[in-house]
Order: C-alpha cells, then structure tokens, then sequence
C-alpha cells in the first residue's frame, strides 16, 4: 500500500529523512528544511516514494550534522536509491579502536566500523603489516580481540613474547597511562607528524643512559632510526602543510569512478580508485557530495586541501564537516587533475570490460538448455523445516555467474497448509513472483528448485497460476546431480563443465543461507515458544516440560532416558523431542 504523508506535520527543521518499505530502507536523505523537501518528493513522485510504505525522520541541529548523519546511514545500510560507494573493501587500512581502556590495533579493509579510528588507504597490504610490526616494535600495542580488562584468566601469547604487545591481558601488567601513550604515539607516526614520537624515544633514551642501562638505551637508539624509515610508509596519511587530494572522475551506465591522487610535500606519493552506484538521475554535484562524504567521513584524517573537477552540493557545509578546503584547479594542480580524470576513465572502461565478459557456465547453460540468449540472472529457491517446524526457506541470486547479495531473501512461511517442501516451495515462488509483478521488478532467466520433480511440480503451479513467462522453470536433484526441466525431461551436465559448477555452488549457496536463517530462528525463540514448534508437544506436555526443567538450557541437555521420565512423555515423543533439540 503506497505510503500517505502529510507535510504539514512534518517540522521545518533540519535533519535526515528514511523512506522504508516494510524492514527494508529504500532511501535516505538530508534536508536544511525537511518539509519543504519530503514535500518536493511527493510532488515529483520517485520511485522510493512509490515503494515505500514508512516515512521515518531524524531532526538535527544543523545542516552539517544531517550530512554526516546521511553519509553513515547510506555506508551501514546501502539503500538501493542513494549513491553508495562500493569499492571501500579494496584497499588496505589500519584501524585502532576507541572507548577501550587498551585499545587495539589492526589491518582491515572495511571502512564502515563502528568506534575505531581508520587511516590510509595505503596500496600494499603485505608492506603495511611489516610497517606495522616494526611500528609495535617501537610502540607495543595488542592486535587480539579480547574485551579487556578480562574476567577470566588469560596466558599471554607470542605476540608479547616477540615484543610487539605489553600483554595488557594480565591484570595489573600494564599501567593504562602508557599503554595509551604508545597508542598516542602510533597516530601520530600514521598522520606523518614523528616529532613528539622522537622526542619521547629520546627523552627515555636519556634515562636510560643516565641510569647505566645501555642495552636499553641501544634498543631506543634503533627504534628511532626505524622511525625515521617509516616515514614515508605512512605518508598518505599525513596532515603536513601541502597535503592535496586529487579526485578526477569519470561516469558510465549508472556508475561514476574516481581516481586520487596522494599529493605530499610537493610529488604524488599513492594513488587509488573507487566506484559509486548512481540509481536514477543524480548529478555531479550531488554524486562528487556522496562520494567525498561517504569517503572521509570514516577516515580519521582529511588532508588540508580537496581538488575535484566538479564542485560538490553542500560545498560549505562539507568543508565544515571535514574541516578542509574543497577548490577547483590551478595551473599548478590542472595537469595533475586531468591525468586523474583520463586514469579514471581508463578504470572504467576496463571494469565496463570485465562486467559484460560473459561468464563461460553461461554460455554452456545457453546451449546445453536451448535458450534464446545467455541468461543473465539465476535464482535459486531452498526450503528448510525440523519435523513440521521452524518453516523457513531462501531465495538467492547470481547475476553474470556471481552472487548478488543485497537481493538475497528470507522467507518464514505463513500458510498453515505449508507442511511439506512442497507447499512450501509454492508458497514460496508465489511470493516471489507475485512481488516482482506489483513492483515491477527484474525477473530471472532460470529459477532453480533445490530437490526434483515434486519440487518442480509446486513451483510450476504458482508459475501458471500468476502466468509468468520468459522465465525457464529447473529443479536441481541432488542424487545424482540431474535437472528436471518443464517439460519433464531429465538431463545431466557433464561432471567437469563450467555450468554444473556454477548449479552447485548456487545451490550450495541457497541451502546454506536457509539453514542459516533455521538456526538463527531457533535460537532466538523464547522456552515457550520454543516448545510450541515442537510437533506433538500440545499444552499440557509444554506445560510439564517448563515445570519438569524451568530452562530451554536444562531440557536440550536431557538425555532420551531422563526425558521419558517426565510424566506424558513416553519413549516414542522422547525419541522425536531429543532429535529435534540436537538437529544441527
């Protein structure tokens, strides 16, 4: 049901609003007035609007709090209507977390963690780990994942022992006042400033000096001259006078790439490219916005100077934010842009390139099924029930021979006639298909029914009865690895072609994220509820059982024999119970 806004009991505030269709986030914006622009969206109707059945908004105090607000939502969610930054996994960064009283720190390549501090990107992460052992050597930091202090007892491990950690996991080890200033130590060196780092190193090799500890003092002597060394390793992150970004970019089909350049000190020390997804018609301005944001935003330094070669919406409000300046070229930097601009075409062109390089299983797929083109899009559907209960199933989705994650889905089975595999597998493919119907949506070129001619059988019922077409209808038997088609022929791909590889791994795929989905359902459930999926277990059996072992905890760790002592519970439902609480 399409959603119903009135404008007027939205505020005339700044602030950040999220348009939903039922759990899902189709888009999320910012406003200076949020009225007027949920207003202009209504008027002009986008297709989030058309989808969505919940408006949600969040007031800020200003304008620069609701863009940074966006940007975070946009990284955690990735709504399939806003401009979203995808490549943010490609490269190498160090983060070190915050609000730990022993802070830790780590490579990682995920630019949206919550409560840590990221540097880089840095292009190599085989030399920025040897950095970063070399850097703990001279400021030992941990890199493990305990939650400390710890309440149980823990051995230090061979990180301390190779002196790249103080072991703060021993209680009462380490002072916290130290720990956090080999911590401070280490941002300074990875924002490119080595003087107050140098100076403490020299200040404790005085000490050590003057307390005859020359062992000691040589170890500090060398850790200096590695300091020295590193410099250039962390360079990309410095914050020293002279510090330039430049971002030329390049658009194709929906999607804008974008080439930096690391400029420090007066050369180009690193380079790296990403790419956004643009959905409908956004342009430049607001594209280059969401890209900056999105980007520097997780970053725990911005350098002094952004030079784009389109100036962003918002240019103000985010150099506020980033607390930086954001300028079009001079002559100085006007070569240095346009080499940004050509390498980002020069990217684009080349993962255009490798998108529509079919994948070779599809090209088998066409022939070996007589299909009139190269199917595009696969989908695999995978029911998963215990004994009646817990009825779950999932939809998964490669496109050009790969998953496609965001499309994935979940489905608790509503109908109470869905009591085999069969019902539900119609259950299922009439959802499916009947959603794609009302929204429009894109269709699959093969369906695939995990199991065999039942299977394909229900799933046939839902296709006829909604009457799709275009769609090829397969079930996937696992036996012996044979397909069923809508025409009842049986036929066998050959054991080492690409095609049947791809069919397994996408099976392989549904059934995993079904069984998934299984556990988490089961897991989650409360001791009553719990006892209501249970086939044979009526109200007063769920009754017994609860006073009998006043926990889920107590009853999955009965045996058969101590369950058949419960009063109502004979050999027979005991057997069916133990079974069902150890199902994997």
């Amino acid at each position: 049901m399409p959603i119903s806004i009135n404008p007027e009991d939205i505020p005339e505030l700044p602030g950040v609003y999220i348009f939903r269709s039922k759990e899902q986030i189709l888009y999320v914006g910012k406003a200076k007035n949020l009225r007027n622009r949920i207003k202009t969206h209504i008027t002009t109707s986008p297709s989030f609007v058309k989808k969505a059945s919940e408006l949600e908004y969040i007031i800020t105090r200003t304008e620069s709090e609701a863009l940074l607000l966006e940007a975070n939502l946009i990284k955690e969610y990735s709504p399939r209507y806003n401009i979203r930054l995808t490549d943010d996994k490609k490269y190498p960064y160090i983060a070190i977390t915050k609000g730990e009283m022993y802070p830790r720190i780590f490579v990682t390549r995920n630019l949206t963690l919550k409560n840590a501090d990221i540097f880089g990107p840095y292009m190599s992460a085989g030399a920025i780990r040897k950095s970063l052992k070399i850097l703990r050597e001279i400021f030992p930091v941990r890199n493990c994942k305990y939650r400390l202090p710890a309440k149980r007892e823990i051995k230090p491990c061979i990180e301390f022992h190779m002196g790249l950690c103080q072991a703060p996991c021993i209680r009462n080890l380490v002072n916290p006042e130290d720990y956090r200033r080999n911590v401070e130590n280490i941002k300074r060196v990875l924002k490119g400033d080595l003087k107050e780092a140098i100076e403490y190193l020299n200040n404790e090799m005085e000490k050590a000096s003057e307390n005859l500890n020359f062992e000691y003092a040589a170890l500090l002597r060398d850790r200096i001259a590695a300091l020295h060394e590193l410099k250039y390793h962390f360079y990309i992150s410095s914050l020293k006078e002279g510090s330039i970004d430049i971002i030329g970019s390049f658009s194709v089909k929906g999607r804008t790439y974008f080439y930096m350049l690391f400029y420090r000190d007066g050369k180009v020390v690193q380079t790296a490219h990403f790419r956004t997804e643009n959905p409908d018609s956004n342009t430049k301005e607001e594209v280059i916005s969401a890209f900056l944001l999105q980007f520097y935003s997780s970053l725990s330094t911005v350098p002094e100077k952004i030079i784009t070669d389109t100036t962003p919406e918002d240019k103000k409000e985010i150099e506020n934010l980033l607390n930086t300046k954001i300028e079009s070229p001079d002559k100085e930097f006007k070569n240095l842009l346009e080499i940004a601009r050509k390498n980002a075409e020069e990217v684009a062109l080349n993962d255009e390139k490798k998108r529509f390089r079919v994948h070779p299983a599809l090209m088998e797929i066409k022939k070996l099924f007589g299909l009139n083109r190269v199917p595009e899009r696969i989908e695999c559907v995978d029911a998963s029930q215990l004994f009646g209960a817990y009825r779950v199933a999932s939809l998964v989705v490669f496109e050009q021979g790969k998953p496609k994650k965001s499309e994935y889905r979940r489905y608790r089975i509503k109908g109470p006639e869905g009591k085999d595999d069969f019902r539900m597998i119609y259950e299922v493919t009439f959802r499916r298909f009947k959603r794609a119907l009302l929204e429009n949506t894109k269709m699959p070129d093969i369906y695939v029914l995990d199991g065999g001619l039942l299977q394909l059988k229900a799933a046939l019922k839902a296709k006829f009865e909604l009457g799709i077409q275009d769609v090829l209808f397969v079930a996937f038997a696992k036996r012996f690895d044979d397909f069923y088609l809508e025409t009842g022929k049986r036929i066998m791909l050959p054991q080492r072609s690409f095609s049947l590889k791809l069919f397994k791994q996408i099976r392989d795929e549904a059934h995993r994220f079904a069984i998934t989905y299984h556990r988490n359902i089961r897991n989650r459930e409360s001791f009553r509820d719990f006892l209501d999926f249970i086939p044979d277990i009526g109200e007063k059996r769920k009754k017994v059982l609860i006073r009998h072992f006043g926990s889920l905890k107590r009853l999955k760790e009965a045996t058969i024999e101590e369950l058949k002592r419960v009063p109502g519970i004979g050999e027979k439902i005991a057997t069916k119970l133990y079974n069902f609480l150890h199902e994997d």
